[in-house]
């Protein structure tokens, strides 16, 4: 399977919780990882802020990339690196039982 395939699951799943995976490019840096996730908290407070690295399965993190995801570590920012998807779907699991996305058929708050 290829990794556009999961980058394209992970895009899907995080829209249907409400939320945007927007792809992450930042120019004269390289190693980003590929998606910016943003996904509502089902009340009033912030959202769900991280960065999402995909491969295909099995896919390792180049050694720039091993090192931004320290780096994010570090600066406690929220990074994951998922290859299938079933790692997708159990890390969406984890962001609803963490109380983010809304629950389906409600409204957006303007």
């Amino acid at each position: 399977m290829r990794e556009s395939i999961i980058e394209a699951y992970l895009k899907k799943q995080v829209k249907a919780l409400d939320g945007e995976a927007l792809k992450f490019v930042s120019p004269g840096r390289r190693h980003v990882s590929d998606r910016l996730c943003i996904v509502p908290y089902r009340m009033l407070a912030p959202p769900f802020i991280g960065l999402v690295e995909t491969k295909r399965p099995k896919g390792k993190l180049r050694k720039g990339q091993v090192r931004f995801a320290q780096r994010l570590d570090a600066l406690g920012v929220p990074n994951y690196t998922l290859d299938t998807k079933l790692a997708i779907d159990k890390w969406i699991t984890y962001l609803r039982k963490a109380g983010y996305g809304r629950e389906t058929g409600t409204t957006k708050s303007p």
